[in-house]
């Protein structure tokens, strides 16, 4: 596994694969590639769902379970994740990004990001 996948880079790739960028398709057309999603990520889907922010083909757990092929793997928040994300220095305050660069860093994987604010900064390796 050598890349973490961003929420929107996940939803996109699943359901609308034109939003990506050119780099990050290639990077998800890599041959036997497993990429990692950040648990918080399933959190933030059923949340754009439960606020209307994001409308899906069927409910929201079939398509969190569709969206999970066996290239993605699901990484857990552990204690050390969980407190590096607080510890980021002059990032946002987003606790999902957060979470999901302190996985990056953890795991050493490069992020397939769309997120500006996080492309910016020097926190992780980032694909877009």
């Amino acid at each position: 596994m050598k890349y973490l996948l961003d929420t929107s880079v996940w939803i996109w790739s699943a359901s609308n694969p034109e939003k990506l960028s050119r780099r990050a398709a290639a990077a998800l057309g890599e041959p036997d590639a497993v990429f990692g999603l950040c648990a918080i990520s399933l959190w933030e889907v059923a949340k754009k769902v439960e606020k209307g922010k994001l409308q899906l083909d069927r409910p929201v757990l079939d398509w969190i379970h569709a969206a999970l092929p066996d290239s993605v793997q699901v990484l857990p928040i552990t204690p050390e994740i969980a407190v590096a994300s607080t510890q980021l220095k002059n990032f946002h305050s987003d606790p999902a990004d957060q979470l999901i660069v302190a996985t990056a860093q953890s795991h050493g994987l490069t992020l397939l990001a769309s997120d500006k604010l996080i492309r910016q900064g020097d926190w992780v390796k980032t694909i877009w």
